[in-house]
């Protein structure tokens, strides 16, 4: 081959694998192996000690250089780094080389799109990772404001393509994520791009977006494929695994308790096969919304009391449902048409017992959540 790969054809793969199968079944010295894909080769020396690693690693590049030589291929020494993994160990300023030619070693280097530092901690594959995620998540939070725009479904689909960035080569970097500094990184993006996928304030914590979401956490996602593929476990069996392991963690959060009361089992939850959450419904369960005691929180209201009675209670998701006398009305048609009793305890479980049930009660309490959204804006002297 004189010419280089032919590029854009059918059966140029094929061809080139052809040709690099040879350079794959090359005998080599003890300590040495090779991994390739396509026309990058990573070579993997290793040794007990500077001097022997040096000659392992100097003898396996001659003879690959050898090779390429006889196949009339050309070595691209202006892309070839050499990366130390020694742990504790004091390198002595040993150098490799290709003939006269020394091969440059580096703290880190980026092989097959996945990061690798001297510690293999992937804190750089992490950043990395994480960076082009949220350039990635800016650019889709502008088609999926809180109000209008694609439908949940749709907003799942979009999430997922910045998310799958994130996840890239995760088989390989996943135990990286038990540093709690790095699955922070990954997590804060992930919220960032689920707040838009339920339409949820800013203020909503992680765990809460990620259960109504029905998206597990970021590293759980990541271990989930390193079981799968490190370990040969059954995707179903993985998947089970992190269901677990992420109702745990829901059930002993310290964030996000009105939510969590809410709603107790998170495989009930994103199993179902009907109801999609919004702006309003999201409003609602999570306290984060048109409430006295959510803005006088957050320094929009001078009094968290309610404005629709005259019982002087905190106007909560809670009060508007279950306590204002103002909705009490709207609670009794609701329960006549499902012949239910809707109180706090049940009122998820009933929404999932079908589509019915899903539709009724999420259409009344965004009914409410419309209203008071309305009231607020005309004592605030806003525009409808």
């Amino acid at each position: 081959m004189t010419s280089g790969v032919p590029q854009g054809s059918c059966l140029g793969p094929l061809i080139w694998n052809i040709q690099y199968n040879e350079l794959c079944a090359l005998p080599l010295g003890d300590g040495a192996a090779l991994i390739a894909y396509a026309d990058d080769v990573c070579v993997v020396c290793s040794a007990k000690e500077e001097d022997q690693l040096i000659r392992v690693v100097n003898e396996t590049l001659e003879r690959i250089v050898s090779w390429m030589r006889d196949a009339g291929l050309e070595l691209a020494l202006h892309k070839t780094d050499a990366i130390l993994v020694k742990g504790r160990r004091t390198w002595q300023g040993g150098q490799f080389r290709i003939g006269n030619v020394p091969i440059s070693i580096t703290t880190e280097v980026k092989y097959l799109g996945v990061w690798l530092d001297s510690n293999l901690s992937f804190s750089k594959h992490i950043q990395e990772a994480a960076g082009k995620a949220e350039r990635a998540a800016n650019a889709l939070v502008r088609l999926m404001p809180n109000v209008g725009g694609p439908g949940m479904a749709k907003r799942k689909i979009i999430a997922a393509s910045a998310q799958s960035i994130m996840l890239y080569g995760a088989e390989i970097w996943a135990t990286a994520t038990e540093v709690d500094s790095y699955r922070q990184r990954l997590a804060s993006v992930q919220r960032r791009i689920l707040l838009r996928v339920v339409a949820a304030y800013k203020t909503v914590a992680e765990d809460v977006v990620q259960v109504l979401a029905g998206v597990p956490p970021i590293d759980l996602l990541a271990k989930e494929r390193q079981d799968v593929y490190k370990h040969g476990i059954i995707k179903k069996e993985a998947k089970e695994t992190t269901m677990r392991i992420w109702q745990r963690r829901w059930r002993t959060g310290t964030t996000g308790e009105w939510t969590r009361r809410l709603i107790k089992d998170v495989k009930k939850w994103t199993s179902r096969k009907h109801g999609t959450v919004g702006y309003r419904l999201t409003q609602w369960l999570t306290g984060h919304g048109s409430f006295g005691a959510y803005r006088r929180k957050i320094g929009k209201s001078e009094t968290a009391t309610c404005y629709h009675c005259d019982r002087g209670q905190d106007d909560t998701a809670e009060h508007t449902l279950f306590r204002c006398p103002a909705r009490l009305a709207a609670r009794d048609r609701v329960e006549r048409k499902l012949r239910r009793i809707i109180h706090m305890d049940n009122i998820v479980d009933v929404m999932l017992e079908g589509e019915e049930q899903w539709k009724t009660i999420s259409e009344w309490i965004e009914g409410i959540m419309k209203e008071k959204e309305e009231e607020e804006w005309r004592r605030e002297g806003r525009r409808l």
